[in-house]
C-alpha cells in the first residue's frame, strides 16, 4: 500500500493522466485524484475537498496551465503547482516559475516526476511551518503589546545615541503623542532642558557601564512635578555590543511623601519629648536672668554702660524666652484642643494683618489679600491658627527682603482664600504667595523639619514651620509648600470645613 496523495490533475488527455498515475504508483504513492479540463470544474474541485498538489498540462482546447495557476491562486490555497507537458520553450517555463509554479516536468520523461513532487511537497510543508511560526510570533507580539500597552508603568526604548525608538501607550499619553510618533525624538523635545540633561546623563552612565541602574528621578506630567522610580537596562546585540537602553518607570510620589511624613512624625514625637524637657529646664532660670537684668537696668544711671549691658541681657533673654515658648508650642501643638471654636478664616487673617501691617509697610511690602468673608467656618483654635499665619508671613517677609532690600514693584505678598474639595470633603485653603528668593528644590522637603533653617543664626530658630505643620496637622488639615528657587514660594494652609451637622 503506497502513501496517499490527493492530486488534482488538469488535463484533457485520459491517456496522459494514466501515464502520470502509473508513475506515481511506481514512486510509492497511492494517488487519490480527480481530472478537470475547465476553469469552472477546477474551481468546483478546489472548493469540494482538500488537495495535496496540482499537476497541470500547459495547453488544452478550453483551458491552459496559466489559467489553472491563476485559478489556484484565486482560491487562496497554497498548493504546489507543477506543469506536466510536452516540449515548451525555456521562456515559457521561466514565466511559469515567476507566476508561482514550483516545477516543470516533460511528459515524455516522467522519471523525474516523483522527485519533483516530493521536493514541492517539502517546500510546501516548510512554507506552512513558516506561516504557523509567523502567526504564532504575531500572536505573541500582540499579547506582549497588549500587556505593555495596559501596564500603568511607562516603558521606552532608546538607541545608543539616546534617541527614542519606541514607547508604550502609557508614556505616549503623558507626552501627548501616539506611540509611533516618538521614533527619532529626544528628551529635549518633551522635558525642560535641565531635566532632559539629567535624564541623558543617567542614560549615558548605563550605556558606558553596561550595568542596569535603579534610581529616583523627577518627572513632569501635565505641568506637575512627580517623583518616579526609574529602572534602565542596557540592550545588547548577539555580539554583546550595547545598542541602546530600555527603561521602565512608575510614579512613587505618594509613597515618598507618606514615607517622609511618617519619618517627620517620628522625629517630631522624639524631639517633642526632648523639647518639653529642655523648655521647662530653661524657663525658670531665664526668667530669673531677665528679672535680675531688669533690676540692674532700673538701678543703673541713664546712658551708663551698666544700663546698656542690662538692656542687652534683657534683649537676649527675651529671645531665649521666645525660643522656649516655641519649644513648648512645638512639643504640645494640640494641648489647647478644648479651646477650639467655630471661627472664620477671614477674621483670623484680619487680626493677624493688624499685628503685622506696620512692620510690612515699614519694609515696603505690599499686601494683596483676597479672602472672602463668605468662606465657610472651620472648627479651630484661633490663636494657634493665627500663630501659623504669623509664622508664614514672617517667612514671606524674610524672603522678600532678601530679594528686594529696598522698595520694589514686585515686593508683594498675596494672600488668597478659597473653598476646595479633597476626597469629596470641603476644605478652606489659604495661600500665602510671595515672589521672594524661593526655596531650593533639594531642601523643600526638609524645611518643616525641627531646627532646620536657611536663615542666619540670629534670624530664626528653625521651629516656625515645624510648629505650623504640627498645628495644622492636629486640626486635621494639610500644610503644603510649593516653590521655585529665585522665583516664588507658596505656603498653603488647608483646613476642613465645619461639618453641617455641627452647625445645627
Amino acid at each position: 500500500m503506497g502513501k496517499p496523495l490527493r492530486v488534482l490533475i488538469v488535463d484533457d488527455s485520459l491517456h496522459d493522466v494514466d501515464l502520470v498515475l502509473c508513475e506515481l504508483r511506481r514512486g510509492g504513492y497511492d494517488p487519490i485524484f480527480e481530472r478537470v479540463e475547465t476553469a469552472s470544474a477546477m474551481k468546483m474541485e478546489l472548493e469540494r475537498q482538500v488537495w495535496d498538489i496540482v499537476l497541470s498540462e500547459h495547453s488544452m482546447p478550453f483551458f491552459s496551465g496559466i489559467g489553472a495557476l491563476i485559478q489556484l491562486q484565486l482560491s487562496k490555497m497554497d498548493l504546489p503547482f507543477i506543469i506536466i507537458s510536452g516540449v515548451i520553450s525555456g521562456d515559457v517555463v521561466v514565466e511559469y516559475m515567476k507566476a508561482g509554479a514550483q516545477d516543470y516536468v516533460r511528459k515524455n520523461n516522467l522519471t523525474s516526476l516523483v522527485a519533483s513532487i516530493e521536493r514541492a511537497l517539502s517546500e510546501a510543508e516548510e512554507r506552512m511551518n513558516q506561516r504557523q511560526a509567523e502567526e504564532l510570533l504575531r500572536m505573541n507580539e500582540s499579547r506582549h503589546r497588549l500587556l505593555l500597552e495596559n501596564l500603568p508603568q511607562r516603558i521606552f526604548y532608546k538607541d545608543k545615541n539616546l534617541m527614542y525608538v519606541s514607547c508604550n501607550e502609557s508614556l505616549a499619553k503623558d507626552l501627548r503623542i501616539r506611540p509611533d510618533e516618538i521614533y527619532g525624538r529626544t528628551d529635549y523635545e518633551f522635558f525642560p532642558k535641565e531635566l532632559a540633561e539629567k535624564y541623558r546623563a543617567g542614560d549615558k552612565r548605563v550605556i558606558e557601564s553596561g550595568q542596569a541602574e535603579d534610581r529616583e528621578e523627577k518627572y513632569i506630567k501635565d505641568g506637575q512635578e512627580l517623583i518616579i522610580r526609574m529602572v534602565e537596562t542596557p540592550m545588547k546585540d548577539e555580539k554583546g555590543d550595547i545598542i541602546g537602553i530600555s527603561g521602565i518607570f512608575w510614579d512613587i510620589t505618594e509613597k515618598v511623601l507618606l514615607s517622609r511624613e511618617a519619618e517627620r512624625s517620628r522625629h517630631l514625637a522624639s524631639l517633642g519629648e526632648l523639647a518639653a524637657g529642655v523648655a521647662h529646664e530653661i524657663n525658670n532660670p531665664i526668667n530669673g536672668i531677665i528679672n535680675c537684668a531688669q533690676i540692674l537696668f532700673n538701678e543703673s544711671k541713664e546712658g551708663s554702660s551698666e544700663q546698656d549691658l542690662a538692656r542687652r541681657i534683657i534683649k537676649e533673654g527675651d529671645r531665649v524666652a521666645g525660643i522656649v515658648h516655641s519649644l513648648l508650642s512645638f512639643s504640645r501643638p494640640s494641648d489647647t484642643k478644648e479651646k477650639k471654636s467655630d471661627v472664620c478664616m477671614h477674621t483670623i487673617l484680619s487680626d493677624t494683618l493688624i499685628l503685622t501691617k506696620a512692620q510690612l509697610q515699614k519694609e515696603g511690602i505690599q499686601i494683596k489679600a483676597n479672602v472672602p468673608k463668605s468662606l465657610p467656618k472651620i472648627v479651630a483654635n484661633p490663636h494657634q491658627i493665627q500663630q501659623v499665619f504669623l509664622n508664614t508671613i514672617s517667612n514671606a517677609r524674610y524672603a522678600l527682603n532678601q530679594k528686594y532690600p529696598k522698595i520694589h514693584d514686585n515686593k508683594i505678598l498675596e494672600i488668597l482664600g478659597e473653598e476646595i474639595m479633597l476626597n469629596n470633603y470641603p476644605y478652606v485653603k489659604i495661600t500665602f504667595y510671595d515672589h521672594g528668593i524661593g526655596i531650593p528644590a533639594h531642601i523643600v522637603h526638609k524645611v518643616m523639619d525641627p531646627f532646620f533653617t536657611t536663615k542666619p543664626r540670629d534670624k530664626g530658630t528653625g521651629l516656625g514651620l515645624s510648629v505650623s505643620h504640627g498645628i495644622v496637622t492636629a486640626h486635621g488639615g494639610k500644610f503644603i509648600i510649593d516653590s521655585v528657587e529665585g522665583e516664588f514660594a507658596k505656603f498653603s494652609v488647608v483646613l476642613p470645613v465645619k461639618p453641617v451637622a455641627d452647625s445645627l
